[in-house]
């Protein structure tokens, strides 16, 4: 664990301690940008009104976390701007006699990403630690890369963390700024802020986030504050229940087996560009990769290419004067990223998968549902038997398949380059793109000599070039979508 060091304190240091260089990492090393970009997230402040708050009802959300918040429930992110409270946990804490040391541990280990405002250079923090850079101007930043403007207080630099994360709707949860009675946090408080001290700073922490209030609509960001007693003025203010029930309508998901038995799964082949995509609008759709960017009203989104969710945000910069809509439909799809850790090079430690080839972690904060499997080769029916094949596609396939459906349309699973790689250019030539689809297309081979012994499963191909019109019946796109 990391010590927090201010080196403009020097004198108070051991030299062994001062000397020590900064082993922190800026916090866009280990985030695509804007990964929550227009999505929900919960930022938890410290008020009283929090105290018997049920925090499981957090699970599944994006949450950023500010100081203690850290020994109630294991957000996403724990942020701070308060070095007292870093050199706490991170370093006095760690003497077994002393009174926090059991925040100490829980800190330790703590999976989340602990992140520390930097305002100077000399700051000092240790590896486990990320920082973000302190902006001197008051503005909106949408990308963590040029740091964020803080505020006088953690809970408003929070909200600005989450807004650079590309959050465009925050629930503020203890963001009171009162003292109920003796009662200044919903934890015990930190004994070097006195309770007269901080009752004098309150109004002005207020203050300070309020007046973000015209700045945040203007970035269209919605700030909802979810406190029943809160010194807060310009925040519209909601029950937790209803501000969950209607954030979960941002998120389309497939209909149910039950309810419509029919699922397409469109993929990235020329074939796509063949056919009249608008007809899918109100078809349960499972879209792999650049797919989700064409098909209109697409259910769910499938990938197991970590490297496609990086090119999201540089893709959606090329959009132009679709940029908005096309954020607005990469926001409201369910998102489903498999992890296959077949070959071993993939490594999950501490609740974060890594590519050790690379050193690269994932982040994986914006996607709602994450698949692990050591399977790579077959196909399975149920969720536990989930093989993710050697390409984005097969992963999508058997996503179908485990969810239920039974009758399943393939378009722009080509395996044929006559007409071009892809049916978009998002992707740059690959000389070894042939030799891949080989493989591909022999892994699909073996899947169907499964999958067609099956008699309750049915899986059509809908492009009139594929080379598994060979392997599985084919039909006319058009023929199916006017028959739904």
């Amino acid at each position: 664990m990391g010590i927090l060091i201010d080196h403009s304190k020097k004198a108070l240091l051991k030299p062994e301690v001062a000397a020590r260089k900064c082993l922190a990492t800026p916090l866009s090393k280990v985030l695509i940008t804007q990964p929550w970009l227009g999505e929900l997230c919960f930022v938890i402040g410290g008020g009283p009104s929090l105290s018997g708050f049920n925090w499981s009802a957090l699970k599944g959300f994006n949450v950023i976390g500010t100081n203690k918040s850290f020994l109630f429930y294991p957000a996403d992110i724990n942020y701070s701007m308060d070095y007292n409270f870093f050199d706490l946990v991170q370093n006095a804490a760690a003497d077994p006699k002393h009174p926090y040391h059991q925040h100490h541990l829980v800190w330790k280990d703590y999976k989340g990403l602990k992140v520390f405002l930097r305002r100077s250079a000399n700051l000092r923090f240790a590896k486990d630690i990320y920082y973000v850079e302190a902006l001197k101007d008051r503005a909106i930043s949408q990308d963590v890369a040029n740091g964020i403007w803080s505020g006088n207080n953690t809970g408003c630099g929070a909200v600005m963390l989450a807004v650079a994360l590309g959050a465009t709707k925050i629930g503020l949860l203890g963001f009171d700024f009162r003292i109920e009675g003796k009662q200044t946090h919903f934890h015990d408080g930190y004994y070097y802020q006195k309770p007269d001290a901080l009752q004098k700073n309150l109004p002005k922490f207020c203050e300070c986030l309020d007046s973000l209030a015209p700045l945040l609509e203007s970035a269209g960001v919605e700030v909802i504050n979810l406190s029943p007693s809160s010194e807060l003025k310009n925040y519209p203010k909601s029950s937790f229940e209803d501000f969950v029930a209607k954030g979960n309508s941002l998120y389309r998901r497939l209909e149910p087996p039950n309810v419509d038995p029919k699922v397409f799964i469109i993929g990235g082949g020329p074939s796509v560009k063949m056919v009249d995509l608008r007809g899918l609008s109100d078809l349960n759709t499972i879209v792999v990769n650049c797919a989700v960017f064409d098909v209109p009203n697409p259910k769910c989104f499938v990938t197991k290419d970590y490297t496609f969710l990086l090119k999201v945000p540089k893709i959606l910069d090329k959009m132009g004067g679709q940029k908005s809509k096309m954020k607005e439909k990469w926001n409201s799809i369910w998102k489903v990223f498999v992890a296959c850790f077949a070959h071993g090079y993939l490594k999950e430690v501490s609740d974060v998968i890594t590519d050790v080839r690379f050193g690269l972690k994932y982040n994986l904060l914006g996607i709602n549902e994450i698949i692990r499997t050591e399977k790579e080769e077959g196909i399975g029916r149920d969720p536990g038997e989930f093989c993710a094949g050697l390409d984005s596609g097969f992963s999508a396939l058997q996503y179908a398949i485990s969810q239920g459906y039974r009758e399943i349309y393939l378009l722009g699973f080509d395996f044929n380059t006559s007409f071009g790689n892809h049916y978009h250019s998002w992707y740059s030539s690959d000389p070894a793109f042939q030799k891949k689809l080989e493989s591909y297309f022999e892994c699909y081979r073996r899947a169907f000599s499964i999958i067609n012994t099956w008699p309750d499963v049915k899986v059509y191909s809908c492009s009139p070039i594929s080379r598994l019109n060979t392997i599985i019946p084919s039909v006319e796109f058009s023929k199916v979508i006017s028959s739904k």
